[in-house]
């Protein structure tokens, strides 16, 4: 089984596998409804097999973490899938999870054989659960909630437990709408009050406020608007989806970035780390069952053709001169497969205009480039007749994810750092500011190729793999694209390849980090095709069906001085004050982390720096000792701490 490009990062941020983009066309059945349905049923009997045998394969051959399978890795499975099924406890009851628990020690059973029944069995019961819970909100949210009555609610989903009756559950519901009622009203509020002069008294009340019963009311209407929307999602998903989140579940008592994607998530992932797609470029929201028209992307195929704009109503989808297909009513990811497909290729697009009329809108498919995942570049400058200072804000370590450059080869996170350094040099930049706050991770070979850029030559990063076997990234390049002092900027989100790049620079003492403590993901994952894994071409038809693809935490990655970025992340040179303390972040939050560990330090040759560490994190400590902004950020951070602490409403 063929896997390229190692990829770091959060959940979000993964590695790829060879393989062709996603096309979504409509066709036309070619049997009777009984033959079809045969059909369907034999392949959904063989996908899930085929599906079941290379997951199974993948993870005891490939894994960082052996593990068993057997009753006590089905059960933890089980309880993180109950999690993700129900994760507020506002579906099911306490009589539904009995039902489904009979099930707890089969899953690894369910898996070997193929036959994947708790999916089924779970997906059938949400979704006639979710159809009852409908019913209840809608109808409550036709009665006024009785907003002097002090109640108290856990808000914290793991805290609850199941509702022993539907009473019950009821209840909790009605609780639940009514603090988001009370939330509406305090946020309306917020907005129409008056100001506070200067003299400390208030200004005049605003004219046209509206009264308590008024807001009460509007936020019952739009509540009723977003339930509906909610449990129309809910209701539309499928057996697959089913299966999906099934598996998910399984994979991810291993650990929590291993996890299988259908062919649609892979797509989207491969969009992420690229920063681009080929398709029509326009941004689509679904409202009241229809698909709208958001924002086109500029410069983008639908903004060329210039018919398309926001708001218009998408009724219809048809590929070249093939059959429209209705979209009305579709799952949004459904009709967003109809639409995305390969460069040059037509798809015509039935659209009705705000004013009522309706017109079919042809637009060629191109290359769509997603700006905000690129890299961007400025210049600062402090004093007028001072240097300036570089500015880079990298946000994602994108770059090629499908293993091959030349033509059609994408962006990367590396190059176009090292061409903005060009010109941030002609400027005279005396430092470089690089920022990777919120950065969530990407492609390896970026990382290392970017902390190359400031080295002459030397070990990056070292893996190990499950059997023990070490390897180190080297920059071979001895080269450097900027000699100036740097900053790196980290803080809770800054993940993996950020990570990497930021232990790298601070290992070497070739940058000062500052912010706060990092993410603690020190793992690397690949992402192997399951229909290679299987041959799922040749056992069930090269045109059949695709099975997805297993996403897997192949290595874990240490910093050149042994440690692990695992768990316990970059500490900066310099603190900052945190403004999300109060969030429960960070890969120690996660269940089923892989630990924390250590090898023997790489050698490495230190950079000499221009600056002395402890005297700029005593000149930092009384800047924010005196800074008013400072101050207000940690205070805001410790209310939120203590409010995050207490679960209980009142």
């Amino acid at each position: 089984m063929k896997a390229v490009n190692l990829l770091v990062g959060t959940v979000l941020s993964l590695t790829f596998t060879v393989g062709s983009p996603l096309l979504a066309t409509a066709q036309s059945p070619t049997a009777s409804a009984s033959q079809g349905e045969l059909v369907a049923a034999r392949l959904d009997g063989q996908r899930e097999a085929l599906l079941s045998e290379g997951i199974i394969s993948l993870l005891r051959e490939r894994h960082l973490r052996k593990r068993v399978l057997d009753d006590a890795t089905s059960k933890t499975a089980f309880d993180l899938f109950l999690l993700s099924l129900d994760p507020r406890k506002l579906y099911l009851t306490q009589a539904d999870v009995n039902r489904l628990r009979q099930h707890e020690s089969q899953l690894d059973d369910q898996l070997a054989s193929g036959r994947l029944d708790l999916a089924h069995m779970a997906g059938a019961m949400k979704r006639k659960r979710t159809k009852l819970v409908s019913g209840w909100v809608e109808a409550r949210l036709q009665q006024p909630f009785d907003l002097g009555r002090a109640e108290r609610l856990e808000t914290k989903g793991k805290a609850r437990a199941f509702c022993q009756t539907d009473e019950a559950l009821q209840d909790r519901w009605r609780r639940v709408l009514k603090r988001e009622v009370l939330a509406f009203m305090h946020r309306e509020k917020s907005q129409e009050a008056p100001k506070t002069g200067d003299d400390g008294n208030d200004g005049p009340e605003p004219s046209g406020a509206k009264t308590d019963a008024e807001l009460e009311v509007e936020a019952r209407d739009k509540l009723v608007k977003r339930y509906r929307a909610r449990f129309d999602r809910l209701a539309k998903q499928t057996a697959e989806d089913d299966v999906e989140q099934f598996l998910n579940a399984f994979v991810r008592v291993y650990d929590p970035h291993t996890g299988y994607l259908s062919p649609y998530r892979k797509q989207n992932l491969d969009i992420r780390m690229s920063g681009s797609l080929e398709g029509i470029g326009a941004l689509l929201r679904m409202e009241e069952g229809l698909v709208k028209v958001q924002r086109i992307v500029p410069g983008s195929a639908s903004w060329r053709q210039g018919q398309l704009k926001a708001e218009d109503v998408i009724l219809a989808v048809a590929q070249g001169n093939g059959e429209p297909v209705d979209v009305v009513d579709a799952r949004l990811q459904d009709v967003v497969q109809l639409i995305r497909g390969r460069k040059g290729t037509i798809v015509k697009l039935s659209v009705r205009k705000p004013d009522g009329t309706i017109v079919v809108v042809p637009i060629k498919r191109d290359v769509v480039r997603l700006e905000d995942t690129y890299a961007k570049a400025a210049i600062l400058k402090t004093e007028p007749e001072a240097l300036p200072f570089a500015y880079v804000h990298l946000p994602k370590f994108y770059g090629n994810v499908r293993g091959r450059a030349g033509k059609g080869a994408k962006r990367q996170a590396a190059e176009d750092i090292r061409q903005a350094l060009i010109q941030l040099q002609q400027a005279q930049a005396r430092g470089l500011i690089l920022d990777v706050r919120g950065n969530s991770g990407g492609l390896l070979q970026e990382a290392v190729r970017l902390s190359g850029l400031f080295i002459k030559k030397g070990p990056i990063v070292a893996t190990r793999d499950a059997e023990g076997r070490q390897k180190v990234l080297r920059d071979k390049d001895s080269g450097i694209e900027f000699d100036g002092p740097i900053v790196v900027m980290i803080d809770r989100f800054s993940a993996s390849a950020s990570e990497i790049l930021a232990a790298a620079l601070q290992d070497y003492d070739r940058a000062v980090v500052v912010g706060n403590t990092t993410h603690g993901k020190g793992t690397v994952q690949y992402l192997y095709s399951l229909d290679r894994a299987v041959n799922s071409a040749a056992r069930l038809g090269a045109d059949e069906t695709r099975l997805g693809t297993l996403k897997l935490t192949r290595y874990q990655f240490y910093r050149i001085n042994g440690d692990s970025t695992q768990l316990h992340g970059v500490t900066p040179d310099i603190k900052l004050p945190d403004p999300v303390a109060h969030l429960e972040a960070g890969e120690g939050a996660k269940e089923h982390a892989i630990p924390w560990n250590t090898i023997e330090p790489v050698r490495y040759a230190l950079w000499t720096p221009s600056w002395n560490i402890d005297r700029l994190r005593a000149l930092s400590q009384t800047r924010q000792a005196n800074n008013a902004a400072f101050a207000k950020v940690k205070a805001q951070s410790e209310l939120l701490s203590k409010r995050r602490e207490n679960t209980i409403e009142d």
